[in-house]
């Protein structure tokens, strides 16, 4: 922050000097160059005048040509009776872990590599992470070891252990993955379809041939006679295929004929790739398009999955696989439910009906007294008779909510019909007083 107030305060007097301060200084080091000697002399002079006009002495030249730095010696000389420091022994400068020799004017990179211990995992990523380039010149060596290291890995599960050291150098360079064991290694390490095909740092060609050489490795395995009997033109009896009407495409793997070759969609969901119920490569292709769909339910995951693939037994396949994502677990637990009592005896046994009843008021409602112009409205209420044994509902109409406007509504619904022992209902206080009545009046 000094430095670049002491370059807006002097930007006046010394403007290259100032934009060179603003953006050439890192900490205390200044790295600059210039494209003729005469410039070069003509910027150390600016930037020596801007900083001594701040009390900053500039010191530890160092050019690629001696004959500014006898210039700027003879200068300090003569002016302030001062001497250049120069750097004693190695003449090589460091900054910003890039080495430069100013004698041969060349940029350089200092590495080392301890191959007397075991070669491990972390050994390898340490060496790797040693070359510090962040300007970038080594970015195509650097993204190469990178590339051979995911190769290796790929290969080689590497763990805490040491790696086998009886690999030659070619094989590590030129990966071929044309076994069916590696095949087969690839597939139950991976986590996803993605990573199986080793998406990053390859072409898409060779994405393609990566996803054909899966494939095609495991329809052999599970499907071995059918495409056995396909390749001499034979026709296939006793399969589980017979349905879907198996045939080999262009590609050599095994798809569903159907009727759609006339459709104006792609040939993928014209004739799908045939997959097995079970395997891993199944699992991977589910939870792929589980997660493409934003972890979406059976139907959307296996309508995704039949644009390019049709899994024998899908439905059963899917449902078996998503619930085993962690994610949707945790996003749609499974509630628990409290157990409930046993019921009354009043619900369990049959009776004649309203025998056994409950009461509920509703909210106040406005009734007229009678009908004519200039008639007050008075609040209320709705009082609910259920059985408890047929569950039929009886509505009456009560005026307020004392307990003797209740008695008085219960005597007509004894008149009109079957006589209702004493009611359940609920907590209210004015239930409780005509409940207790009853009880009273029945025991009397």
């Amino acid at each position: 922050m000094t430095l670049k107030q002491l370059a807006m305060d002097e930007r006046s007097r010394f403007p290259r000097a100032a934009e060179t301060t603003e953006q050439a200084f890192y900490t205390d080091d200044l790295i600059y160059g210039a494209h003729s000697i005469e410039e070069g002399c003509s910027m150390v002079t600016e930037l020596q005048d801007l900083l001594h006009a701040g009390g900053f002495k500039l010191r530890k030249w160092a050019f690629n040509e001696p004959s500014i730095l006898k210039r700027l010696s003879e200068k300090m000389n003569r002016e302030q009776n001062q001497q250049i420091f120069t750097f004693k022994g190695d003449p090589i400068s460091k900054t910003l872990g890039v080495y430069w020799n100013p004698k041969e004017d060349c940029f350089m990179f200092q590495s080392s590599f301890d191959f007397s211990n075991k070669t491990t995992k972390r050994a390898l990523l340490s060496d790797i992470s040693k070359l510090f380039d962040p300007l970038g010149w080594l970015a195509p060596a650097i993204t190469a070891k990178k590339i051979i290291f995911q190769e290796i890995q790929s290969l080689i599960p590497l763990s805490k252990g040491s790696i086998e050291s009886g690999l030659p150098k070619q094989y590590l360079v030129n990966i071929v993955q044309s076994k069916d064991s590696i095949v087969k290694e690839i597939i139950e390490n991976c986590s996803s379809f993605s990573r199986a095909k080793r998406e990053r740092h390859l072409t898409l060609a060779e994405v393609k041939e990566a996803k054909w050489k899966i494939i095609s490795q495991v329809q052999e395995e599970e499907f071995s006679y059918e495409i056995e009997k396909l390749r001499r033109k034979e026709s296939i009896h006793k399969s589980k295929l017979i349905a879907l009407n198996p045939f080999l495409g262009k590609d050599g793997l095994l798809r569903v004929g159907g009727r759609l070759r006339n459709a104006f969609i792609s040939e993928d969901m014209q004739h799908p790739i045939i997959i097995s119920h079970a395997g891993r490569l199944t699992d991977l292709i589910i939870d792929q398009a589980h997660k493409l769909t934003f972890h979406s339910g059976p139907r959307l995951t296996l309508s995704l999955i039949r644009q390019k693939y049709w899994i024998v037994g899908s439905n059963r396949a899917v449902k078996r696989q998503l619930r085993l994502c962690v994610t949707c677990v945790k996003n749609n637990p499974r509630l628990q439910y409290q157990l409930m009592g046993d019921l009354p005896e009043a619900r369990c046994n049959p009776v004649r009906p309203f025998k056994h009843t409950g009461v509920d008021f509703t909210g106040f409602i406005m009734i007229k007294s009678s009908k004519g112009r200039g008639m007050k409205c008075t609040k209320g209420y709705i009082a609910v008779f259920i059985c408890m044994a047929t569950k039929a509902v009886h509505l009456e109409v009560v005026s307020d909510l004392t307990t003797s406007a209740f008695l008085a509504d219960l005597k007509r619904i004894r008149l009109e019909g079957p006589k209702c022992t004493v009611p359940g209902s609920s907590g209210g206080r004015n239930n409780r007083r005509f409940v207790d009545y009853l009880i009273f009046t029945t025991s009397v």
